[in-house]
């Protein structure tokens, strides 16, 4: 398998777990496609930088049309329910994400803000260029915490 992969049996599970730990889909299906028996299922994300979740569910399935795929959202409407049947996804799989702030901040942070900083070049939201929920470092919280007026 490649660098960064986990396999594992956990204990109740007839499955083996293949967690490929990228952010980088053609990577990922490169994986598959040099050992697709190793998988015995397919879970993604609907948006990534790349190839979209549908587009990896055709390719896997392109290599092994009885692999079982997933494909996990935040926003499901119908054009993603039509791709994804005509993909041979199984299952849709909703991410819900409830986001409560614990006090406003004095000054507002703003997407511009941070895609304007330097510092920021090689945080996920900046590279990856989406909203949804992203891996937020430390370091990057609390300079966004500096920007917006509080201490972290």
């Amino acid at each position: 398998m490649t660098p960064g992969v986990a396999a594992e049996r956990p204990s109740l599970s007839p499955f083996v777990v293949v967690s490929l730990g990228t952010n980088d889909p053609p990577e990922d299906v490169a994986a598959f496609r040099a050992d697709p028996a190793a998988f015995d299922f397919v879970v993604t994300d609907s948006n990534m930088p790349y190839l979209s979740g549908v587009d990896v569910a055709r390719a896997v399935r392109a290599l092994r049309a009885d692999i079982p795929v997933a494909i996990v959202s935040g926003f499901i409407d119908a054009d993603l329910l039509a791709h994804a049947s005509s993909a041979g996804v199984k299952e849709l799989i909703f991410k819900a994400v409830d986001v409560k702030a614990l006090r406003p901040l004095p000054k507002p942070v703003t997407l511009a803000q941070i895609k304007a900083d330097k510092r920021f070049k090689d945080m996920a939201l900046v590279k990856y260029a989406r909203l949804s929920v992203q891996p937020v470092s430390t370091e990057e919280w609390n300079m966004i915490c500096h920007l917006g007026g509080v201490k972290a």
